[in-house]
């Protein structure tokens, strides 16, 4: 690992010259940002990806879901077309991507669209709803040439910025100390049972500066519901041994939660956003059969489910039964209605100022 660590340093540090002078630009007003006339929120991070932002931007879009009429862009990581595109009624992961679809998938009334380049693809959303409150950009803290209006970094804490290294050695977009940008820091994948001296330990190795805020996000599981049948729900306690699959870039917190609610987890790994074949489904439905308990299920994260969805057909005709375990990303004990607090803050003072 030493050696190809020093392989690649030289590489590393052509890439950190490259986004240092980027940054540079933006920051001396050498390359111009847009504003918009509606509140933008800006979710991202230093590294690419499993940070947690996802479930970061389904916390707002929760929160604000019903009070505000909202709009999510994103670029559409790994989506099969290019260009700006708005979300059908029934999405089409692989026409959006995964984490849109399953944005529209879920909030069925929220306007979801995506664009490689946001800062044309927002007039083109706007243009067409009019009567927008809030905008939620998604995977665009590197995304500079929009000027958001609140900026919010995601790291996770079980692979946190402050620990990694800019690319291709590490796995930063940029050097750490982009952080700086952003106006709220939220730490995920934290316990759930956080101690004031945990948090103190992490507000000094990220050093937080003037007028940033520091959060912290714990996961929180539902009961699995079938794939074919959302209304179908088991408990993991009824159950001895899970078959795990998943296509995500940080696995870890996932399977952690999962074994401990069981005797025995059995782990399959896809690339992060894979696209599922059939030859994938029939490896599944071998590993699930080898295993010999008689109390046992298949379990993935809801991402995965989204891009499952169009094997429903094939599932029910080879009687696989795919169970999906919902998550969410929610405030630790203490700290529940802080950073809300501090968003709607914000857009208060947002629409004050241009009223």
């Amino acid at each position: 690992m030493k050696i190809l660590r020093q392989i690649l340093f030289p590489f590393s540090f052509i890439y950190w010259v490259i986004t240092a002078i980027r940054n540079k630009m933006y920051d001396s007003g050498f390359i111009g940002s847009t504003e918009f006339d509606v509140p933008i929120i800006a979710v991202g991070n230093l590294n690419t990806g499993g940070s947690g932002k996802t479930p970061i931007i389904e916390y707002l879009i929760r929160a604000f879901y019903g009070e505000q009429f909202m709009a999510v862009l994103s670029r559409g990581y790994k989506r099969q077309t290019y260009g700006f595109i708005e979300a059908e009624p029934e999405p089409n992961p692989k026409t959006i991507g995964d984490e849109p679809a399953l944005y529209k998938w879920k909030y069925p009334e929220l306007a979801v669209a995506v664009g490689e380049e946001r800062v044309m693809a927002i007039p083109l959303i706007m243009s067409k709803y009019q009567e927008l409150d809030l905008i939620l950009l998604d995977d665009a803290f590197q995304h500079r040439a929009v000027r958001p209006w609140v900026q919010v970094l995601v790291t996770s804490y079980l692979n946190p910025f402050w620990k990694d290294q800019i690319l291709p050695v590490g796995n930063l977009r940029e050097v750490q100390s982009g952080y700086k940008r952003a106006q709220i820091i939220i730490v995920t994948n934290c316990p759930a049972q956080m101690d004031d001296i945990e948090k103190e330990k992490i507000h000094q190795k990220i050093k937080i500066v003037d007028n940033q805020r520091l959060f912290f996000f714990t996961n929180q599981y539902s009961s699995p519901f079938l794939l074919e049948n959302p209304m179908e729900h088991c408990s993991l306690n009824t159950v001895d041994d899970v078959l795990l699959f998943a296509g995500i870039a940080q696995p870890a917190a996932l399977k952690q939660y999962v074994s401990k609610e069981i005797k025995t987890l059995h782990w399959m790994s896809f690339p992060d956003h894979h696209w599922y074949d059939e030859e994938d489904l029939y490896r599944i439905k071998r590993h699930f059969v080898s295993i010999s308990s008689t109390k046992k299920i298949i379990l993935t994260t809801e991402k995965d489910a989204i891009r499952l969805w169009a094997f429903v057909p094939l599932l029910k005709k080879e009687g696989i039964n795919i169970y999906v375990l919902p998550m969410r990303s929610v405030p630790v004990k203490g700290e529940e209605n802080k950073f809300l607090q501090l968003i709607q803050n914000s857009l208060a003072f947002f629409h004050n100022e241009r009223s």
